[in-house]
């Protein structure tokens, strides 16, 4: 897990600096190119056993995988990094939040806590327009 958080943050490094040079599409193409080249190589060693699936859906999955990556560079290259790092690990509150609006699942108190308590921290670190929560420091230099 260590070695995984390092090679992201490595990977959000980069990003950034070549969102300074090239658009987020680009970028996004080269990122995937390497996983296609993975998987390749693997299936080519090791041949896929399963038959049949929901191509259509599997489809989706990639597109809306593909987007949600475009997004995460386009971020890395116009806010500051941590924030689109912090934007990118809110990816368990929205897949609470949806599961209990679209699918009906039953969320439990501590689990409704921590949702809102998620949600206020991303808004402080966020801290959207007319958003801003500052504590006025006296200054203790003027007469």
């Amino acid at each position: 897990m260590l070695l995984a958080s390092i090679l992201f943050a490595i990977m959000g490094g980069f990003a950034k600096l070549l969102g300074e040079h090239l658009p987020a599409l680009e970028i996004t193409f080269f990122r995937n190119i390497f996983g296609v080249v993975f998987l390749f190589t693997a299936l080519l060693h090791t041949p896929t056993k399963s038959r049949g699936g929901k191509t259509l859906l599997l489809f989706f999955r990639g597109f809306i995988g593909f987007l949600a990556l475009l997004a995460y560079f386009y971020n890395m290259a116009h806010i500051p990094l941590g924030i689109a790092v912090t934007y990118n690990k809110t990816a368990p509150l929205f897949l609470a939040f949806f599961t209990w609006l679209f699918l009906k699942e039953k969320l439990p108190k501590s689990a409704i806590f921590a949702l809102i308590l998620g949600f206020v921290g991303i808004l402080l670190i966020a801290k959207p327009y007319g958003l801003t929560l500052s504590i006025p420091i006296p200054d203790h230099n003027t007469p």
